[in-house]
């Protein structure tokens, strides 16, 4: 479907094991790309396009809370002795941490952000967004790959995956975060919003959802969502020596908690939670 819709690569065969893809000299989204306003242009309309899609797979969408509470089950329910892990990795804000208590902040959050449900591709990063050397002048430039994770969920967490990486370099996680100035922000929702209004037709703006200020609410709420669950599934993860940054154990982890209380501060003091 994703084929057929012009948003992802085309198909030529799927098989028991697999599938053959077009393959497509291209580079990624990055700084260059977001400063480049017909690329933009072409990457929100493409995300209204995904999230617009009707597919015939499961409506769920709990799963990131699912996710959330077995990870968490892995990490402090298990017979391993987690603090005096992070005792032995100076994991100083993981070790004070009240860990259940951010849990359900998070669900109350994430029932706060009120955040449609749609379709979505649920891995929205610049290495999944191709910008190919040619220009088609039907479908653009850009092409979006592996949908493998992609499912019913949230349409904030698409937002927060393309936002955190939106003017910083691929891994760069010494800046913080999103863009704190909405005025950055909001011209990027626009296009989306007017490109839902082309699919769905003036009704679509009478949901108060569908705003510019209500989808930037919910970039900042899934910012937060996302620094907890990133933190914890990462725990998760090196625990069970899968981790991309287990050069230093629990180092991530700790930065990434770090990121969420120094957040979640800013966001009580700006009275968004």
């Amino acid at each position: 479907m994703v084929s057929e819709n012009q948003l992802g690569p085309k198909v030529y065969a799927i098989f028991e094991h697999g599938q053959i893809l077009k393959y497509y000299k291209h580079k990624q989204f990055l700084i260059e790309e977001q400063n480049d306003p017909k690329l933009v242009d072409e990457l929100f309309r493409k995300l209204a396009r995904i999230h617009a899609m009707d597919v015939p797979i499961k409506r769920t969408y709990n799963w990131a809370l699912k996710d959330l509470d077995d990870s968490y089950s892995a990490v402090f329910d298990s017979n391993i002795d987690i603090n005096e892990m992070f005792r032995k990795y100076k994991c100083e804000s993981l070790l004070s941490a009240n860990m259940k208590s951010e849990i359900q902040l998070i669900k109350q959050l994430i029932a706060k952000a009120d955040s449609p449900v749609v379709f979505i591709h649920n891995d929205f990063h610049a290495c999944n967004i191709l910008v190919t050397d040619r220009v088609d002048n039907i479908n653009g430039q850009i092409v979006v790959i592996d949908f493998e994770y992609s499912s019913y969920g949230f349409r904030g967490l698409d937002f927060i995956a393309l936002m955190l990486e939106w003017s910083r370099k691929p891994f760069d996680f010494s800046v913080d975060g999103i863009p704190h100035n909405d005025s950055l922000v909001r011209p990027l929702i626009e296009i989306y919003l007017n490109e839902c209004q082309i699919i769905y037709g003036k009704q679509y703006s009478a949901d108060k959802r569908n705003s510019v200020d209500h989808i930037i609410n919910e970039i900042k709420l899934f910012h937060l969502i996302w620094c907890l669950i990133d933190t914890i599934v990462m725990l998760k993860l090196d625990l069970t020596n899968k981790s991309f940054f287990n050069n230093i154990p629990f180092s991530y982890p700790e930065m990434s908690f770090k990121n969420y209380l120094t957040l979640k501060k800013r966001y009580e003091e700006m009275k968004i939670i």
